[in-house]
């Protein structure tokens, strides 16, 4: 709508993200709104249908030049007598979108997977010729379509399960965003799939661990120390490499675990086991504050995996070993260890920092455990 008087406003901008093509640019300007009596923000991303930069940056001159003499000859947003054509959001805009802003609450690997999933589900929506569906045009029938397309192409039911869990908590959010357009949420219905027992991450028995530890103690000390954190703590790889000698206090017979570098971005503590005290008073001995416990030859720790593949390369000695045997499987042999030693499940919750019992409950039955004992053990015969 047109309005002789002049209202505050903000001149449209192409948003190029440092031409960055991998990111979705737009056009961003500022409107008045009559029935909000302010300014409100608009975004035009149909700048993206270009795949060009030089295209791109054509587009958008000659469409912000367009809306800019709009805004200076008094255009303003008035629902009562010029009701706002109802706006177009396109799936793939809204999925990128959401990714952007929940960049700096995940970590890297949150992020990739998430980008990963996204990439791959956009990709395979423009080659169904349906690259710009609106997002509230989305359908149960698209999305089963998609994730039988990967049933297809051979992938396994977790890895289905998983493209069905990430692009449902992904459109959840784009949906929380777009009340207004979004009614359902395409991917709640669908059931997951059933999955085979893969056997990833085995734990060891008891004469595997033992010839083990023998050559890896003999063979690469370094690597030792770093399984025995995994073994008694039930931290992750990646916690691990990070830790500093602040970290340790073995004075309270715990390690702090700093949000920064935790899988779940919460400060926490892991308690020392008497068994692993020795060992660390060992490993701290003369260092520094704030050095790490192991450190890098380039950067200030190891790289992520440089402990899996010095692991990976010991274990290849031994027949026995199989897909499931990996440096992860040291934590979760501690807790099989520590379960069929009689920590009580409340106590092996706290150690594993899971959100409630249930989750453990989960990840020990996904261990072949049961989880009351009790029964087993002190049930009394009727006879």
């Amino acid at each position: 709508m047109l309005n002789t008087k002049q209202y505050p406003y903000k001149e449209a901008v192409l948003k190029d993200r440092k031409g960055d093509l991998n990111k979705r640019w737009y056009i961003h300007f500022r409107v008045w709104h009559k029935q909000k009596n302010r300014q409100v923000d608009k975004y035009d991303y149909e700048v993206n249908k270009f795949p060009d930069p030089g295209d791109r940056r054509k587009f958008a001159r000659k469409f912000i030049k367009e809306i800019n003499t709009m805004l200076a000859e008094g255009f303003i947003i008035d629902e009562t007598t010029n009701p706002e054509k109802r706006k177009v959001v396109y799936l793939k805009d809204a999925l990128f979108d959401m990714l952007e802003i929940k960049r700096g609450e995940w970590s890297k690997p949150t992020y990739n997977n998430y980008h990963n999933k996204v990439e791959i589900f956009t990709t395979w929506m423009k080659d169904q010729g349906k690259e710009f569906l609106p997002v509230d045009q989305l359908d149960q029938a698209t999305v089963l379509s998609f994730l039988d397309t990967k049933a297809k192409e051979g992938k396994s039911a977790k890895t289905i399960n998983h493209y069905r869990d990430t692009l449902k908590a992904i459109f959840l959010n784009v949906k929380r965003r777009n009340k207004e357009l979004i009614t359902n949420n395409p991917f709640a219905d669908i059931e997951k799939r059933k999955e085979k027992d893969s056997r990833q991450n085995i734990a060891y028995i008891d004469n595997q661990k033992k010839e083990l530890i023998g050559v890896i103690k003999h063979v690469d000390p370094i690597l030792f120390y770093f399984v025995q954190f995994s073994y008694y703590t039930f931290m992750r790889p990646n916690e691990i490499r990070q830790l500093q000698r602040y970290n340790i206090q073995l004075s309270d017979d715990r390690i702090f675990i700093d949000a920064h570098k935790s899988k779940n971005k919460k400060d926490a503590f892991v308690t020392i086991p008497p068994a692993f005290k020795t060992t660390l008073e060992n490993l701290i001995k003369n260092k520094s504050h704030h050095s790490f416990l192991f450190p890098g030859k380039i950067a200030d720790y190891i790289s992520k995996n440089l402990m899996s593949y010095r692991h990976k390369k010991i274990l290849a000695r031994f027949e026995w070993a199989q897909k499931g045997h990996t440096l992860y499987s040291w934590k979760h042999t501690g807790v099989v260890d520590a379960y069929r030693a009689g920590v009580d499940i409340k106590s092996l919750q706290l150690q594993l920092r899971h959100y409630n019992l249930e989750e453990t409950d989960t990840y020990l039955k996904s261990l072949g455990l049961f989880t009351n004992t009790a029964i087993l053990t002190k049930m009394p015969s009727l006879l």
